[in-house]
């Protein structure tokens, strides 16, 4: 599994880079809440979820329905809310910076009327959020913001090796709720049943993770898996909980300890190869990545 991205993923000063991060996980519910209003609910529940555009750095929502699509995105680092035609043409804008979610959920009613729309209430989103840090939105810290857009570029461009590897047509997707980038994959067994998966993705940082990672997990409800048996990671490491979350984790903080972008890729693509080739001989799945 190769991974040739030009990104470079930087060290952080973790409390700038987490208020940062917080910042757009709650800009982004507005584009979540606009998903859920307005698209048609998807049964893997990914109408409101969202990517990133690399060249854009914008964090872009799903497409409404045809004739005439509208998406919602947060374009960086100017921190601004856009409405965009199906061209990808910036209709109406709104700098967040300083102003509530209640004043950016309105000026999304006003423009969605303007593009010939009728308004509807946003909904809500079924899930806690992080608190957010005051009432309106931040400046953001420009370095960590930086900082940010770098992440996820890389996070992206290794798991768009993987979709290669495996030849899919899943999606990267941005989830609104945990605000991680990620990818999951249906495996096709022998007899063409799915009743295993992998999951990829790069997670902010949580109770489990101090700082934002990337991970790599199996799902095989008919198997027990016997995860002692897995050889240590000579990239990253095995994150194993008695009763909790398992599987391979590779720390921002690992990465950025590389000096060159080319060097923090192999690693990235050393970590999920021998991570999802662990895992795919746990599961008994006869696939190896190269």
């Amino acid at each position: 599994m190769t991974n040739s991205s030009p990104f470079f993923i930087p060290a952080v000063d973790q409390q700038f880079f987490d208020q940062t991060e917080n910042n757009l996980h709650q800009a982004a519910q507005i584009i979540a809440r606009f998903g859920q209003t307005y698209l048609p609910h998807q049964d893997d529940e990914s109408h409101p979820s969202m990517n990133w555009d690399l060249l854009q750095k914008k964090l872009l929502g799903r497409p409404t329905e045809e004739p005439y699509p509208f998406r919602l995105g947060v374009q960086l680092p100017s921190f601004e809310l856009q409405l965009l035609n199906n061209q990808g043409k910036v209709l109406h804008s709104f700098a967040l910076a300083g102003k509530t979610p209640a004043e950016a959920a309105e000026w999304l009613r006003q423009s969605w009327v303007m593009t010939g729309h009728e308004a509807k209430n946003l909904a809500e989103m079924p899930y806690d959020m992080p608190e957010m840090k005051g009432e309106h939105y931040l400046e953001n810290d420009a370095q960590a913001l930086q900082a940010w857009m770098a992440q996820r570029s890389f996070a992206h461009e290794a798991l768009e090796a993987v979709r290669k590897q495996f030849d899919t047509t899943a999606e990267i997707n941005i989830w609104p709720h945990h605000f991680d980038t990620g990818l999951y994959l249906q495996l096709k067994d022998s007899d063409n049943s799915q009743t295993k998966a992998l999951g990829y993705g790069w997670a902010i940082a949580d109770g489990m993770v101090a700082e934002n990672y990337l991970y790599v997990y199996a799902w095989a409800p008919e198997i027990d898996m016997d995860y002692e048996a897995l050889s240590p990671l000579n990239a990253g490491h095995w994150h194993i909980e008695k009763d909790g979350w398992k599987g391979g984790i590779l720390k921002s903080s690992e990465l950025a300890a590389k000096p060159t972008a080319e060097e923090q890729a192999e690693m990235a693509a050393k970590f999920l190869k021998d991570s999802t080739n662990g895992l795919l001989k746990l599961m008994n799945h006869p696939k190896v990545v190269r």
